[in-house]
């Protein structure tokens, strides 16, 4: 589903105070409210009547997350990298 709510022109109509209007605006921002962000096995956009739902590739088999101190310059600066697993 995509929103594709017609602009409004100054002095014609619809309006915003006409119900049709003012329901569609308000149901695009309450699919938006609704949004939810999950994982799954590849990234996509779901759009229903009454929300938005953002799913995301997860980690790929075999990898994961390493966290790393460094120190630069006399500072210690602390990075996250993606490792493949060697076993």
């Amino acid at each position: 589903m995509t929103w594709n709510i017609e602009y409004l022109v100054k002095g014609g109509k619809p309006t915003l105070l006409h119900t049709g209007k003012g329901n569609q605006l308000i149901g695009a921002v309450n699919a938006l409210g609704n949004m939810t962000i999950e994982p799954g096995n590849y990234d996509q956009v779901v759009y229903s009547q009454d929300s938005v739902r953002l799913v995301y590739r997860r980690m790929p088999l075999g990898y994961y997350e390493k966290e790393v101190t460094i120190c630069e310059d006399g500072e210690e600066n602390t990075y996250i990298f993606l490792v493949r697993d060697s076993g």
